[in-house]
């Protein structure tokens, strides 16, 4: 269940903007990847460990990748969701984030 906006803190919304970039930017690279690969020392961890798989439900995410399967966690063995970047749209996205400013969910 997604914690309503109201209820994020700004340690908690820091650590979505920079979680939600870095998924965009692995979609830039059109390689297929996991939310796995989403755990970076410059990403941090959330508050709560089942925030990774929101962060690929986010809407701007969501504009930059496909689907394609499943795979097991190289983290905790459990299923994950497998998916493809797709660059170009990856891009824009991206750009339209920095010219944004930051990104919030």
């Amino acid at each position: 269940m997604a914690t309503p906006l109201a209820l994020e803190t700004p340690r908690s919304l820091e650590w979505r903007t920079r979680a939600t970039r870095r998924a965009i930017e692995l979609a830039t690279t059109g390689r297929t990847f996991t939310a796995d690969e989403l755990h970076t020392p410059a990403v941090g961890e959330p508050n709560h460990h089942t925030k990774w798989g929101s962060i690929m439900r986010d809407k701007q995410v969501l504009k930059c990748v496909e689907f394609i399967g499943y795979t097991k966690s190289t983290r905790t063995g459990g299923v994950l969701s497998v998916w493809q970047g797709r660059p170009l749209i990856a891009q824009q996205v991206l750009q339209s984030l920095e010219q944004d400013g930051e990104h919030t969910a």
